[in-house]
């Protein structure tokens, strides 16, 4: 992972982007922990060479999450048809800490921004189906469609992030 890491780095950085978008996906249980914050250093790193580089940076914090309890169609929406809390959960259990968000919290400053899109998933219980949209295609992943959804709430971040004259492109 850390040569992969250094390799995205190392490209993002030589590739004159606007900006950086990222996110990621640890599972842990429970608050913080030893991993958590090995694993909140090592992103520190990536996001400290990219401010050192001038790269605007926009991380998307982890989306809540039913974990091994897999949530798709075919399996708790489609037992329970159209009793969707029975496919809930709590925002207690699903919304867990985010090493990536927390490297970017501690760095603070010009330059790496987090947004935070928990809301527009969980209120106190996280459901399976928002507006009639299934959310999660299995315990980790976001269906296409919810995702789609998503857009309006990320495009002001986007859109902030982003120069407001940019250069023109040979």
């Amino acid at each position: 992972c850390r040569d992969w890491g250094r390799n995205v780095v190392a490209a993002t950085n030589a590739g004159h982007f606007d900006m950086v978008l990222t996110a990621d996906r640890t599972e842990q249980g429970g608050g913080p922990s030893t991993a958590h914050s090995a694993w909140a250093r090592g992103f520190a790193s990536y996001l400290t060479a990219w401010r050192a580089a001038g790269t605007k940076v926009l991380v998307l914090r982890a989306t809540p999450a039913p974990g091994p309890r897999s949530v798709p169609a075919a399996n708790c929406v489609a037992r329970h048809g159209y009793d969707y809390t029975a496919c809930a959960g709590d925002r207690s259990d699903w919304v867990r800490p985010d090493p990536l968000a927390d490297a970017a919290h501690s760095l603070g400053g010009k330059g790496i921004d987090v947004v935070d899109l928990t809301d527009w998933f969980c209120a106190f219980r996280c459901p399976a189906v928002i507006g009639g949209v299934l959310v999660y295609r299995d315990g980790l992943h976001l269906t296409a469609t919810f995702a789609r959804t998503l857009a309006s709430a990320l495009e002001p971040y986007v859109q902030q992030e982003l120069p407001k004259d940019p250069p023109a492109h040979k």
